[in-house]
């Protein structure tokens, strides 16, 4: 966990224009090295609270890139995870969602060490398709969901007719991290320049909704919190990633049986590059959760010292 003080985190902001514009850009890049294919069956749809999104496990096929040497290397494609708004940002600006496609060396049993993941971003059109979302199980109708935490795959999944004219485009890459603790530093990132049109109702209902459900509601008790709260249950993205850019904050989780949690978030001031404390968060009650323990002292000296 300690690699979250490192200083390859994800997820960051893509440069597209500019002197620091990130490596890659050209079309084409990936242009006949994706051999995604179609994910059928009836696997569970899962929400996740623990990193915002709605997650698919199944086999999508994979893709095949040069390692430093020049040599193919072939990567599965074994995850997906969907998100609204977005965790990357291009050129500072956030999209209405973002998909990560998730792979791991063909060899290896997980990602961890040099896995690699292909971000898509999305901004909305109340005229565009949605098919994708829609074989993901979201009603195009939008918000209007029960609470559900899971559900089975309603439609095959294929990623690469949704995404083929996307994946011919510009590619920017960076190294970065795993985007969850414990954000090991060895992931590489392909993230498209085009946005593909969906409507954004989709998903932002379906997360929203799920959500609430599942986790209850959320208070935001500090003024400084850059959080985007969708709707009442949405959790905030600071919360579940301890990897984002700095910020100080302070803040309550009421859980579904009206028990009270409290979460102190601490980050170092921008620039630094030694956090002063990570966070304390207690597991809500009757749900899977995460939890990580600091001493709540050191954390509350420090915020008193800013």
């Amino acid at each position: 966990f300690l690699a979250c003080a490192g200083e390859r985190q994800s997820p960051v902001n893509v440069l597209t224009t500019g002197p620091c514009v990130h490596s890659g850009g050209q079309d084409g890049q990936l242009d006949g090295r994706v051999m995604y294919t179609v994910a059928g069956g009836t696997p569970q749809v899962t929400v996740s609270p623990y990193m915002r999104s709605v997650m698919l496990e199944a086999d999508f096929g994979s893709i095949r890139l040069q390692d430093d040497t020049g040599r193919d290397v072939e990567y599965t494609a074994h995850q997906i995870h969907l998100s609204a708004d977005s965790w990357h940002t291009l050129n500072g600006a956030p999209a209405a969602a973002e998909l990560m496609i998730l792979h791991k060396p063909k060899e290896a049993s997980d990602m961890i060490k040099g896995g690699v993941i292909v971000s898509v971003m999305f901004e909305h059109d109340d005229a565009a398709d949605s098919p994708l979302f829609e074989h993901l199980g979201m009603p195009k109708e939008g918000p209007e969901m029960e609470a559900l935490g899971s559900w089975q795959l309603p439609h095959y999944v294929n990623l690469l007719d949704n995404l083929q004219d996307v994946l011919k485009g510009a590619t920017y890459q960076y190294e970065g991290s795993v985007p969850v603790p414990p954000c090991t530093e060895n992931i590489k990132y392909l993230v498209m320049g085009q946005l593909i049109k969906f409507l954004a109702a989709l998903v932002v209902g379906v997360l929203s909704d799920t959500m609430a459900g599942s986790i209850g509601e959320l208070v935001i008790a500090s003024p400084q919190s850059f959080c985007n709260v969708i709707k009442l249950g949405t959790f905030c993205r600071t919360v579940v990633w301890p990897c984002l850019p700095p910020v100080l904050m302070y803040q309550y989780i009421r859980g579904k049986d009206d028990d009270m949690y409290a979460i102190d978030v601490l980050y170092a001031k921008s620039g630094s590059k030694e956090p002063k404390a990570f966070y304390d968060a207690s597991r809500l009650k009757g749900s899977s959760h995460w939890r990580m323990q600091q001493d709540l002292e050191t954390i509350r000296a420090a915020a008193n010292a800013e």
